[in-house]
Parts: C-alpha cells; structure tokens; sequence
C-alpha cells in the first residue's frame, strides 16, 4: 500500500515534541497505532518499522519520547549513552506524552476511534504502560519489553500494578499488524 510520511509537531502540556507520522495515501479511516521507539531513540528504523505498519493499513505515529534533550538519538554501538536517555524517563511523564501522541492521532480525519501500541524493548514497556493507564488503547504489542512487573524506582509502580480489569488486547511479542482491533 501507498504511504504518506512527514515530521509532525505535538503538543505536550507546555512542550513541542516532534514525531513521525506515516498513513496510507489514501482510502480510510483507519486505526491509529502509536509506534514506540526503542531505548537508541527515535531513529531511522523505528521511523522505517513506522512506515511499514502504515503500508499495513494503520495511521501510525512515533513520538520523540526523548525530546527534551538535545542529542537525542543514540547509535546502536553507543549502549551508555541509550541507557542514560533511558533512565531520564519518568513513567508519568511519559504517560502524559503518549496520551498527547494519542490525542494528535484523534484529530486527524483519517483515523478511526480505535488505538493501539506497540514498542520495542524499552518501548515495548512504555506500549503496555500506556496501554495499562490511557482507556483510548484498546490493543498493544510490546515486543520484548522488559520491566512491565518491577518498579523502575523505589516508590514507584510497576505496569503490570496498574492493570485493572481487562478491557484491551494485549499480545506479548506478537503482531500487532491482526485486524482483530480494526
């Protein structure tokens, strides 16, 4: 399928937060699928995987979760640097930024009412967590995401604490490209 792709500014409380943004060229509405990067940022093959569910239907949309610090994007020979953007973080916060992402999905036309998650390694968490605590995710994929049932700080709650009664899809490490949530 034919997409469309582009750099898109989303708002989030007082911030700016770039994403990329990909969708069929045309035909519609479709589901709206949050793309969430890995641990190494926003990079080229998390823009690329973007891409590749937007050409299986999806209007897809992955946030810079990163964006509040300058060099943003680490190499994947740089282990060090991706793990202290990681550890910059915080859950809240992050739920805020996915909620904005979703939120930005909600008012394009070609998007129907219905969203998903999916992430990778880090990502992959942050797909569960959003989908544990933002009722608009009615399905998610995390793909080898670790720390869905530890805290990530002392105090804190793990994902999985936030699971309440079961009311979205979730498949560990499987497609999320299924048209069950269409």
């Amino acid at each position: 399928m034919e997409i469309v792709k582009h750099e898109v500014i989303v708002t989030t409380g007082s911030e700016k937060m770039p994403c990329h943004l990909a969708r069929p060229a045309s035909g519609g509405p479709y589901p709206g699928l949050i793309v969430v990067m890995e641990a190494f940022g926003l990079n080229n093959n998390i823009k690329n995987i973007t891409e590749r569910f937007a050409a299986e239907g999806f209007v897809t949309l992955s946030p810079n979760l990163f964006f509040r610090h300058p060099d943003n994007v680490a190499p994947y020979s740089d282990l060090p640097k991706a793990l202290r953007l990681m550890g910059s973080l915080v859950d809240d916060q992050v739920v805020v930024d996915m909620t904005a992402a979703i939120n930005h999905l909600k008012t394009l036309k070609e998007v129907k009412p219905k969203f998903g998650t999916v992430g990778f390694c880090m990502g992959g968490r942050i797909s569960f967590l959003t989908a544990c605590r933002n009722n608009d995710v009615k399905a998610t994929a995390p793909y080898y995401g670790g720390g869905m049932v530890s805290a990530p700080k002392p105090g804190a709650k793990a994902p999985i604490e936030h699971v309440g009664p079961c009311r979205l899809r979730y498949w560990p490490s499987s497609a999320a490209r299924t048209h069950s949530f269409r």
